[in-house]
């Protein structure tokens, strides 16, 4: 983002050709376990970001002053100091395969930057994803129905809720009154199934994303966010040579 707003020409994504590459510092302590088929980790990590791009809000005071010529719409002097602690389990056998993954994440140090109760915007303070597959069928011989293996598999992906706020372009630039919008978006649960038949030289693959059709968004700074996918359905076939 730096590169494109110290380079842009328009004025509303100015930003000046002294912006730095944004940047990040980490620290992190993980443990493992296996044991047969089954393979845990756990971690923590805390890490420092730097530089990163903001609005900045002086340009209602520029305006109202007479004219942008002097600050720029974007800088970055953002800095934010997180905590988080990230797990996944994973078991695996011939029939049978499961992952879970989940992170948790709080913002313990900012300065300049958009935190709202010690999350950044559109930035869940915990998300986690399940796998779980299982061959219900595995065929012996070498016909199309009586060789190949059938897998069924389910998704799940969690997260709580997330803030962003809604700036009003418009009243900000034209009336130079700085003015932003708080706008929650509630947690979600997403499911979604699918079925793999493998045949030699041949896998079919049927997945339907979003089984609920869940309506819901990541936050935009600049727009009232941006929408995820429905339901949808996606049909493969894969020859391997």
């Amino acid at each position: 983002a730096p590169y494109l707003y110290r380079a842009c020409i328009l004025p509303i994504f100015s930003g000046g050709e002294d912006m730095k590459p944004e940047t990040m510092h980490g620290l992190n302590f993980t443990t493992e376990y296996h044991k047969g088929g089954l393979r845990a980790e756990v971690g923590t990590f805390y890490n420092q970001l730097n530089d990163l791009v903001v609005l900045n809000p002086a340009i209602a005071q520029a305006y109202a002053r007479g004219g942008l010529s002097d600050t720029y719409i974007f800088n970055n002097t953002g800095k934010v100091h997180l905590f988080g602690v990230e797990g996944s389990a994973q078991y695996q056998r011939r029939n049978l395969f499961a992952n879970l993954n989940a992170t948790w994440q709080r913002v313990v140090k900012h300065e300049n930057y958009i935190v709202y109760k010690s999350q950044t915007y559109s930035t869940p303070a915990m998300h986690a994803n399940l796998t779980v597959a299982g061959a219900p069928y595995r065929g012996t011989g070498n016909g199309f129905f009586d060789g190949g293996k059938l897998w069924l598999r389910g998704t799940t992906q969690f997260q709580t809720a997330t803030y962003y706020p809604t700036i009003d372009l418009l009243r900000t630039m034209v009336m130079g009154d700085y003015a932003t919008v708080m706008n929650r978006v509630a947690p979600q649960c997403v499911v979604g199934i699918g079925a793999i038949y493998e045949w030699k030289y041949l896998d079919i693959n049927l997945s339907l994303k979003n089984l609920f059709n869940n309506n819901y968004h990541i936050g935009s700074m600049l727009s009232d966010g941006v929408p995820y996918a429905g339901r949808s359905f996606l049909a493969k076939v894969t020859v391997k040579f």
